[in-house]
């Protein structure tokens, strides 16, 4: 009877490789697969030795006349050879060939169906948005990503935890510095990064927001607090502090700073230059013991014509001192990229928070290289 059985099977085999091997239109362009259930065959991706065959090559067989009592084959029944259920599977051999069929049915490939198109992953904000051309911006989960124009302002060695969903999130090194001091005071610490507000920059789907705290210093991510737009590399930030302007009401102190006097910032600037007067126009205000100026400045009759510019200050024993040296932030001279080339050598005392507040406060606006505009 198992020379039987084998022969059936070793038919069944080759009538369908002679059915296959006809050509599509005699066949409808159905193709068949032969599954055997009792060696199994490596073209069909089924082990030898998988636990769902008749007689697999190691462990438990289950043919009729198989040692130990595991046979998934009725004998005869009631009899009669002729009872549709003798000599056939049970219920266990049933199992185990729906087994082997869902193993082989998963494998293969139906022409009609076609896997629907995945979403397009979304980017961090568009190319070249950030600071400085903007490491990371427009790509998929950077694993560095440059938000500021100091040269310290960098997350390195993004592991990104999620990407896609609304919210991305990952853990990295960045630039931590204490509040209120400078920037080469800073230490590399574990920071955390965010890419949030969903949407689209350019007509692409991508996070339209970027920031970054430092857990380990109790900060915390606040989706309204200071960020990157990364549609625009703009920094945005979490105050919205009113500039301070000339009005008849009495000068305004800034906590932590003297009066915001724009006449003093004003005289300030004319010692710098040496120029003949400073107009102060509208556009200063001041930020704890910080404070920034953008003026027009005049030369003598005769000299260059009136210049624009911007100028930086910090407190000094009540009263206000500009901030000198190579990179004093006055760089007189040119209309919308007055502020001195970032990142600075040596950096400006302020963190690029701060200078992004006085900015916003002054009514100004940064670019992405750091340069001021004061149009």
């Amino acid at each position: 009877m198992r020379g039987w059985a084998g022969d059936l099977n070793a038919t069944i085999g080759n009538a369908v490789s002679q059915a296959n091997s006809l050509p599509a239109q005699d066949r409808n362009s159905v193709h068949f697969t032969f599954i055997d259930v009792v060696t199994g065959q490596s073209s069909n991706g089924i082990s030898p030795a998988d636990r769902n065959l008749f007689e697999p090559s190691s462990g438990f067989r289950h043919e009729l006349c198989s040692p130990g009592k595991h046979s998934w084959l009725n004998g005869i029944i009631s009899g009669n050879v002729l009872n549709l259920h003798s000599l056939h599977p049970n219920q266990d051999g049933e199992n185990a060939m729906g087994s082997l069929a869902v193993e082989v049915i998963s494998k293969l490939t139906w022409p009609w169906v076609t896997a629907p198109p995945s979403a397009p992953q979304p980017l961090l904000g568009v190319a070249g948005a950030g600071p400085d051309g903007g490491t990371g911006f427009g790509s998929v989960q950077p694993p560095t990503v440059q938000y500021g124009v100091d040269g310290y302002s960098q997350a390195t060695g993004i592991t990104w935890q999620s990407w896609g969903g609304p919210q991305a999130t990952g853990t990295g090194s960045g630039w931590y510095v204490p509040a209120g001091g400078p920037q080469d005071a800073g230490r590399s610490e574990p920071v955390t990064v965010v890419a949030y507000d969903l949407g689209t920059c350019q007509g692409v789907p991508a996070y339209q927001a970027f920031s970054w705290y430092f857990p380990e210093y109790g900060e915390t991510f606040t989706p309204t607090g200071s960020h990157i737009d990364a549609c625009t590399g703009l920094f945005v930030s979490s105050q919205a502090v009113s500039p301070t302007t000339t009005t008849p009401s009495p000068p305004s102190v800034s906590a932590g700073g003297p009066p915001c006097d724009p006449s003093a910032l004003g005289s300030l600037m004319d010692s710098q230059t040496g120029s003949g007067g400073t107009n102060m126009g509208t556009k200063y205000a001041c930020v704890g013991p910080w404070a920034i100026a953008a003026a027009t400045t005049s030369f003598p009759a005769g000299g260059s014509p009136p210049e624009n510019g911007v100028a930086l200050f910090s407190s000094s024993s009540g009263s206000w001192a500009q901030i000198d040296g190579p990179n004093d932030g006055s760089c007189l001279g040119a209309t919308s990229t007055s502020q001195c080339p970032f990142p600075p050598s040596p950096p400006l005392p302020m963190t690029a928070d701060t200078l992004a507040q006085l900015v916003q406060a002054a009514g100004l606006s940064m670019s992405p290289d750091g340069s001021i505009s004061t149009s």
